[in-house]
């Protein structure tokens, strides 16, 4: 069995690849940059959404099963669909559950915001959440059913680059300040809000066993773990890790620091539509169709601790967007000292966080 991982570098991809190889199967993965194949796995160097590049990998071999973690604007998602679908015998898209609109128990039949938000603008916009569930519905509509529609939560790992958010802030923002004694800004209402963390490396297993069953075929899927915590419970699991000083601000100033969707809409639609609403997740499709259980899964008490603790002890180097810092700084009433400032950025980066810091872009 072949299966083509577009774009699946990542830490739920590098986990998919060793999972399907644990089943029986030969991997091949499409990356931007060089990397080294081995065994079972081989490494297609080229950019997916190229589309010579892409006719040369799907023309010259036959694959099982096509798993895709590119975004893809929704008109060349609708010119590339027809050759992925034609080219394998199950193509699975990795959609999101941002697509869902607030709803007390989210499971496959929630509503979405594409059809339920009251922001007419945003529903005809190009927000991610929007383009994803666009996508699913091109999906639907094609003459096969040769496909799997997989949403999964937010995830966390300490392989790769590491990923472990709180609320918006991916690692190379938060951490990053917390390794540097600077305060995170939070708004309070948002930590009381419930998230689905579950560990990447049970979505990719996930991933794996539904591919493995055809019965998935033509059916969408929530992969989550059902446990489900505060944003506040998910600081204080980081802070048996390392001290994470926080400053308390308004929702209209840590939206400051997001950059164009706020210009956009008047607001940030990740920030609303997710992070400030509960967001708890129904799983039982998703263990029914895989055999799976929910003691199967990482408790996210025990495991986000201990991945977070084995990515540090890699004494990683987290890249982060200097102009974003500086408006951080301004909103938490922190600064970098100059020294500091070009020992992180240099001079060019500097500049750019000193434009943040006072408010210049």
């Amino acid at each position: 069995m072949r299966a083509l991982l577009l774009g699946g570098t990542g830490a739920m991809g590098g986990y998919l690849q060793k999972g399907l190889v644990s089943l029986g199967w030969e991997v091949f993965v499409t990356s931007r940059s060089a990397r080294r194949s081995e065994g079972a796995i081989t490494y297609l160097q080229g950019n997916a959404k190229d589309p010579s590049f892409l006719d040369v990998v799907l023309k010259d071999s036959s694959y099982d099963a096509i798993v895709d973690f590119m975004t893809w604007t929704p008109d060349a998602f609708r010119r590339i669909l027809p050759s992925l679908l034609g080219s394998t015998g199950r193509y699975v898209f990795l959609s999101s559950y941002r697509v869902f609109a607030d709803f007390p128990v989210i499971n496959e039949s929630s509503p979405r915001l594409l059809e339920s938000c009251p922001d007419k603008k945003y529903r005809s916009g190009g927000e991610y959440a929007i383009i994803k569930a666009l996508e699913e519905d091109v999906l639907r509509g094609s003459p096969t059913n040769n496909w799997t529609i997989i949403r999964p939560a937010i995830t966390f790992s300490g392989g790769g680059v590491g990923r472990f958010q709180l609320g918006t802030y991916e690692c190379g923002l938060w951490l990053w300040r917390a390794m540097r004694g600077l305060p995170v800004p939070v708004v309070p209402e948002m930590m009381k809000k419930q998230c689905a963390l579950t560990w990447a490396k049970d979505v990719a297993w996930m991933i794996a066993l539904l591919i493995q069953n055809p019965d998935a075929a033509g059916e969408d899927f929530n992969a989550a773990t059902s446990q489900h915590q505060a944003w506040a419970d998910v600081l204080d699991l980081y802070r048996l890790v390392l001290p994470v000083e926080t400053r308390e601000v308004t929702l209209e100033l840590y939206e400051s620091h997001c950059g164009p969707a706020l210009k956009e809409y008047g607001y940030i639609p990740q920030v609303r539509y997710d992070r400030m609403v509960d967001r708890v997740l129904d799983n039982a499709k998703v263990l029914a169709y895989t055999g799976l259980c929910d003691g199967d899964l990482a408790d996210v008490r025990d495991a986000l601790p201990r991945e977070l603790s084995s990515f540090l002890a890699r004494n990683p180097r987290l890249s982060t967007a200097p102009a974003v810092q500086g408006r951080l700084d301004r909103i938490a009433r922190s600064s970098l000292r100059t020294r500091d400032a070009l020992n992180e950025f240099g001079i060019v980066g500097s500049a750019k966080y000193f434009a943040g810091k006072f408010g210049l872009v």
